[in-house]
């Protein structure tokens, strides 16, 4: 057997390939490292420096025009560098074009799931509003957004790009599309299980409301911008614009807003994503995208129950 027949066997599993897709990642985050350092030296921002995407903690710090300028730096420089390394690893070991990163259409998408997170965000704290839960207690300055959306923006891009694009994407094509999301939906409540006032009802609640809908909203559209745009507009509509706790991480944004009321309501310390109003309208939303993913014909099916396709995804999943 020849080295590259080796080569081929060992890349055909799947295992295989997410491995060297999220170490492709792993180099692009290192490239960012090396890059920001550099600004971050000429910006002169010392211990001023804010935390990166997967970056070492660092305490919260003052708002300033450089800090802005940095955080919009390292949003660009790791989705560029992120998406560069998806995109040659697609090419180089899956010997393909990455259709989910394709531009058609990417604006309208982003723009969608925007929207759905907005509202989503939005109407749950216009529930506790009214119940008399939400008091917004002053404003921040709008210079704190822009680090905050640029926050929001990388994890979105990076973190679907590493969940659906990466894990998902490639379990899918042998465990099918129903049990790929229920373990791919399990991974995304798990990582956020260790974050502060984490529990069980937080982990499902993540779970459900996020890596059910997300996945969901790779499958309908078989793209990623959707749920990027989802991931975003959750995560900003919550720390960017209100300031709330954010899977129990505190954040700072253009208001000040302070949430009491009964823990099974508001989330308690993890904050609105372990409400019970979440996961009622979260599990809502993943049924509704993938019924609609159904009758279009996105479900992929097991590889043991089907006949290999060149791409292993049903026609219309290819659209």
């Amino acid at each position: 057997m020849t080295l590259a027949r080796v080569a081929q066997t060992v890349l055909s599993f799947s295992l295989v390939r997410v491995v060297l897709a999220l170490f492709a990642l792993l180099i692009a985050v290192t490239c960012r490292d090396i890059v920001m350092g550099a600004l971050a030296m000429t910006l002169s921002l010392g211990r001023h420096t804010p935390q990166l995407w997967l970056g070492r903690s660092r305490p919260p710090l003052e708002i300033t025009g450089p800090v802005a300028l940095y955080s919009i730096a390292a949003f660009v420089a790791m989705v560029a560098l992120g998406f560069l390394a998806y995109t040659l690893y697609c090419r180089w070991v899956e010997k393909r074009r990455p259709s989910e990163l394709s531009t058609r259409g990417a604006l309208s998408e982003v723009g969608v799931g925007v929207l759905i997170g907005l509202v989503l965000v939005l109407g749950i704290v216009g529930v506790l509003a009214a119940l008399g839960h939400v008091t917004i207690t002053g404003s921040k300055g709008w210079l704190v957004v822009v680090p905050a959306f640029a926050s929001a923006a990388t994890a979105a891009c990076l973190e679907e790009l590493a969940l659906r694009g990466i894990i998902f994407r490639i379990l899918e094509r042998s465990l099918g599309t129903w049990v790929t999301l229920l373990a791919t939906a399990a991974l995304f409540g798990l990582l956020h299980a260790g974050n502060g006032s984490a529990s069980l009802v937080s982990t499902l609640t993540i779970a459900v409301s996020g890596g059910l809908v997300l996945g969901a909203a790779y499958v309908l559209t078989r793209r990623l911008w959707l749920a990027i745009g989802l991931h975003f507009a959750v995560n900003a509509a919550q720390g960017g614009l209100l300031g709330l706790v954010v899977s129990g991480k505190q954040t700072h944004g253009l208001f000040e807003t302070e949430v009491s009321g009964p823990v099974a309501l508001t989330g308690g310390a993890f904050g609105i994503e372990a409400s019970v109003l979440m996961l009622v309208l979260g599990a809502a939303l993943a049924a509704g995208l993938l019924y609609r993913a159904a009758r279009m014909d996105r479900i992929l099916p097991a590889a043991w129950t089907r006949a290999s396709t060149a791409e292993g995804l049903p026609a219309a999943a290819t659209k």
